[in-house]
Formats: C-alpha cells, structure tokens, sequence
C-alpha cells in the first residue's frame, strides 16, 4: 500500500484504515509513506497494530529542492528513482501495490518498470481533475511540469482504477478513454465507532454543531460555518475539529466566543459527532469526491449540512428519504444565508432532525469497512488471475 503522506486527510486515513482490515484478514500488506517529512504520529496511534514505513532517503530536503529545479528537464525525478530503489530494498517479495493519489501511482508505475509482474490499484481521491485544471496555470505552487506526460504514462500502467464517484468514473471514461473493465466502483469504508450501537443519535443538551475537516484548506467551508452560526437564534454550540494554519488564524478572529469550541485535532472525529445534533461541511473544494467525514458522521446517525458537490449528493440519499439538507455551492452573504437557514430548521424542528438522524443509519450501510475489505480482496484475486502483460494495456485510452 502507498500512500504520499501520513496525515490528516481522507486518501490517507483511508490507506491505513484498508491496511487494518487486511491485515485483520491475513493479508500480508505493508504500508508505505512515501514522504518521510509528512508523517504526523497521532494519525499513525488511531491504528497501533499498523507500521508505516516511511521512505527514509537520504538528504531528503536537498533531493525534493534539487527536483524542483530540474522538473523542467527531467521526467523522472531523482526522488522517484531513489524511492523505488528503497522500496526493491526494504520491502519483501510483493504481488500487488495498491497506491492513493497520483504521487503514489507514479512510484508505482515506476515499480512496475522494474518488476512487470505487478499489478497495479489505484484508489482515486480526486487529484488528478485538480491538476488537470491548474497544469497551465501560472501559479508555481499548483503546476505541475510534465504532467501530461506523468498521467498518461500512469494511466497506461494501472491495472485497475477503483473509482469512488460518478464524477471520476466519467472523467476516466470520457476524458481519458479508460475502458470500463478497467475501473471498479467501490466506496471507501469506515468503522462505526466502539461503543456505538446502529441507532440515530439524539444527543442532550444545547444544540450542537460539528464541523471535522483539514485546517489548512479554506475552501472546506470554515469561514461560511462561523458567520452562519453567528446569525443562529437559539442556545446553539460549534465545535471545529482540525488543526492547520488557517484554522489558528479563524481561532485568533473567533476564540473569544464561549459557544465556539476548537477542538483541535481528533483521531476520531466521529466520536464528537454522536455527540453533535447536525455534521456540517460547506465545502466548495474542487477536488471534493467522497468526504471521509460525512460517512463518519452518518455511521453515528448523524444528520449532515453539505454542499452538493462530488459524491455527497449520493452519500445522503436513501430510500426513505434524505440523511441530511443539500445546499448549493456559492461564496458571499447568499451562501451564509442559504446554510444558516438550513441549521435554523433543524434547531426549530427537532422532528426534521430526528427523521433525518435515522436516515444516516441506513445511509451508513454503504460505507460499512468490513463490506469494502471484502470487494478489494475479490478485486486483488481476480487481478492475480490475470495475465499481467495483458491486464493493464486491454483499453489503453
């Protein structure tokens, strides 16, 4: 398993999260984080049975500075050359590499340079539409030279791309000609808490909002959050789960108010979230797919505020109803307005929210981690029954 990073962040608890559940199965399955200077260790205490092994190159700091300058000449970095070199070093024989976000597909398609008889999976989390949207932009830190190249080169490679959106299958399909054998849809899993029966959530006291996501991205919804719940009528409470740059500085603007709680950061979120009477995620992220957080807060019974981006339109619908409120995605007083109004009807009519709570127990049923452990050993068997010189390149785009 690889992952860029061990942090805070969906692809990445999702990774060590997986890692678990097969090794629970007995699966052989190591997990490796591929930037050794991005590696929080309370991420890593959520799941003690787990060791990640970090990449640890040499002169780490001076290799990333050196391939920033020669990223405009060189294809393969130096980093990736030594990266895989570690790997063939430390690793035991493997048969898979199961890789998150596209840092780790190119290590991967690297590796299988020099192993062809891997197989190749590739979780997707919503990177690749990002750089593709920003590889001509003039701003340094959102470019990425040779990305075209990169891409097409992983998506030749890749065996299987397990998709987690409608959103991601049409742009493999139709952007990127990935024919649809090659790609899985599978739901990324979570773990109801311990503790925690399959109930909805009816929690005392005053009515209390929850917000979890990274605190250094803007664009999770942070500041719409505060400016709608200051307009709340009613004994209302917030908390805000996360930790990062811009969530200090809203902490400095907004920490003098009794009622805001900055909690910091929680290796279970969705604890508070039982606790919370609404989970809210205003999110205007352009690389939104399928929130962590929301299947988080649904496992708990949970109701949900959220913009209707990426997958969480589908992830609040059931059949007996909606497991939350669907805003439309906006900036400004407009898009404060239309979310406060969304938190008043709850606070007004507890009979909304309860309906809503227990449909956040049957929206849960399709995130269950032990139904998503399964379909990903079935999708690892059927690829080492295959012929690997064949498995990836049957629908090149």
């Amino acid at each position: 398993m690889l992952t860029e990073a061990m942090v805070v962040g969906g692809a990445e608890l999702f990774a060590l999260r997986l890692t678990d559940h097969l090794q629970r199965a007995g699966i052989a399955c190591d997990l490796v984080c591929l930037h050794a200077d991005h590696f929080h260790p309370a991420v890593l205490r959520t799941r003690p049975r787990v060791v990640v092994r970090p990449a640890r190159l040499p002169l780490l700091r001076w290799l990333k500075r050196a391939d920033k300058l020669l990223e405009p000449l060189a294809h393969a970095p130096l980093r990736t050359r030594l990266t895989t070199r570690w790997i063939d070093r430390h690793l035991p024989a493997y048969d898979i590499v199961h890789s998150h976000l596209f840092g780790a597909d190119w290590i991967a398609a690297a590796l299988k340079t020099r192993h062809p008889h891997l197989r190749l999976v590739s979780t997707l989390h919503g990177d690749y539409r990002t750089f593709d949207e920003n590889s001509g932009s003039a701003n340094e830190t959102s470019r990425r030279a040779h990305w075209a190249e990169r891409r097409d080169r992983v998506l030749g490679t890749v065996d299987r791309f397990v998709t987690i959106s409608a959103e991601q299958q049409a742009q493999f399909t139709d952007q990127y000609r990935i024919a649809p054998e090659r790609l899985v849809d599978i739901y990324n899993g979570v773990e109801r808490p311990s503790g925690f029966g399959a109930g909805p959530s009816d929690p005392p006291g005053p009515f209390t909002i929850t917000m979890a996501a990274r605190g250094t991205i803007p664009e999770k919804g942070w500041q719409p959050l505060l400016e709608a719940f200051e307009l709340l009528r009613g004994d209302v409470r917030l908390n805000l789960v996360g930790e990062g740059a811009y969530l200090d500085e809203l902490k400095r603007r907004h920490g003098s108010d009794r009622r805001i709680l900055f909690a910091g950061f929680d290796a279970e979120p969705a604890r508070t979230m039982a606790r919370s009477h609404v989970f809210a995620l205003p999110t205007t992220y352009p690389a939104e797919s399928l929130p962590t957080v929301i299947s988080e807060a649904l496992s708990v019974g949970c109701p949900v505020v959220a913009t209707g981006v990426g997958e969480i339109p589908q992830m609040l619908a059931t059949d007996e109803g909606p497991a939350g409120t669907l805003l439309e995605a906006g900036s400004g007083p407009p898009f404060v307005s239309q979310l406060r109004a969304a938190l008043q009807a709850y606070i007004d009519d507890p009979t909304l929210r309860r309906r809503h709570a227990r449909n956040a127990t049957r929206a849960f049923r399709r995130f269950d981690m032990d139904a998503c452990t399964n379909r990903y050993r079935a999708l690892y068997e059927a690829l080492l029954g295959e012929d690997p010189s064949t498995s990836s390149t049957s629908a090149n785009h």
